[in-house]
């Protein structure tokens, strides 16, 4: 009870209705927003990750204590196996990319967690929870070391997704594509033309500013059919 006052507190005190309109418009949540600015959360998140109480505070319906939670858990001190464990189920109540997307770029992966992580994708990429699937795709593009294991991952990788794991997928691909440009080629080759994963991958490769302008009209004669 005490943390919940604490960090219901913080959030009134740093409140901003203008954003919180603002914000609720991009995520496109139920919950409600006080338009708390990114970098404060995550603050108050660093604040509280070690608090016995964290994994009891209830989120109210309020984005910001979802997000604090969350992200909190991720900068704990608990192990990669324990973090898994929580979010297979928080997730679950999730309603938003914003959630998701903070959580991932606030774990630290190392190598040896990978069969740890390869587990959690495995149980859950084909989730009907359209967040917890996005996450799966999410965490293994947070990994510096993911091209090592780039046969592995593009067995998990499915067209039928809906929207919000479609577009993570797209992203952890064009990723991929920078570290090994013929095996994600001749990958993008076997997918539906008619689907979206193809065309959503190739428009996040184009806009990469990693791409060379050669590279990306190259492309765009390999892949005739797409337009992006």
């Amino acid at each position: 009870m005490l943390l919940l006052q604490e960090v219901l507190f913080f959030i009134t005190e740093n409140q901003n209705n203008k954003k919180a309109e603002f914000d609720k418009k991009i995520i496109q949540s139920n919950l409600k927003f006080y338009g708390v600015k990114t970098s404060l959360l995550r603050k108050k998140a660093q604040e509280i990750a070690n608090d016995a109480n964290l994994s009891q505070l209830n989120c109210q319906g309020i984005y910001e204590i979802e997000f604090i939670l969350n992200v909190a858990l991720a900068y704990s001190n608990k192990s990669l196996q324990e973090k898994l464990d929580f979010y297979e189920k928080s997730f679950l109540n999730v309603d938003n990319w914003a959630i998701i997307d903070g959580v991932s770029s606030s774990l630290k992966f190392n190598e040896n967690d990978y069969l740890v992580l390869k587990n959690y994708v495995k149980k859950n990429y084909h989730s009907q929870s359209e967040f917890l699937s996005r996450s799966c795709y999410t965490f293994l593009n947070a990994c510096s070391w993911k091209e090592k294991y780039i046969e592995e991952i593009l067995k998990f990788i499915y067209e039928d997704a809906k929207y919000y794991v479609l577009m993570a997928e797209a992203w952890l691909l064009s990723n991929l594509y920078l570290k090994d440009h013929k095996r994600i080629i001749a990958f993008l080759e076997t997918l539906d033309d008619s689907k979206n994963l193809k065309k959503f991958t190739l428009r996040k490769i184009y806009d990469s500013l990693q791409v060379s302008n050669k590279e990306k009209q190259s492309l765009k004669k390999y892949f005739k059919k797409d337009k992006c």
